[in-house]
């Protein structure tokens, strides 16, 4: 009968429908999941380009201060010397001997100075300060998008007929 075959033609039209949603459905998911994966490890590549830059950069101005302060510390036990053999050359030697050592001494001491006072005019004493500019876009981000996407729905025309019975009924005369 008409009416029982249009019935099973128009089930099996839906029932291809239902499957076809549900496979584009797992699809879409897949597609969504992987666009988050791909922002993610974006993401997470520049999280650490970044840091890598900012171990980078405090390694080296440490490097400079240590280096710095390991030259001052050597400039200081050098001055703490003169000023002990200042004093023993004062107790021990003659006038001659302590007037010629501290013309010496003197030389020494000038050298010494003119490291002290390079280091003020030259960026060596500056605060070295460091910090990060975050990109604007990664900032704004969450305020600008407010969605993943959009789920859109169309309807197509099935592509079957359904045999009216009259039709039939009109041939049959």
């Amino acid at each position: 009968m008409e009416v029982v075959e249009n019935i099973k033609r128009t089930s099996n039209n839906r029932k291809e429908n239902f499957m076809s949603i549900e496979n584009k459905k797992r699809e879409i998911e897949a597609e969504i999941k992987q666009i988050r994966k791909n922002v993610n490890y974006h993401l997470d590549k520049l999280q650490d380009d970044l840091i890598t830059e900012l171990l980078r950069v405090e390694q080296k101005e440490k490097s400079k201060i240590e280096k710095l302060l390991t030259s001052l510390k050597k400039k200081k036990t050098v001055i703490t010397e003169v000023q002990e053999n200042i004093a023993s050359i004062k107790q021990h030697a003659s006038e001659l001997q302590t007037f010629v050592t501290m013309k010496d001494i003197e030389k020494d001491i000038a050298g010494e100075d003119k490291f002290i006072q390079s280091i003020t005019t030259n960026d060596s004493k500056n605060q070295v300060k460091i910090s990060c500019q975050i990109n604007k876009s990664l900032q704004q981000i969450t305020a600008s998008i407010q969605k993943f996407g959009e789920i859109n729905v169309s309807s197509d025309p099935c592509d079957f007929s359904i045999q009216k019975r009259k039709d039939r009924q009109a041939r049959l005369w």
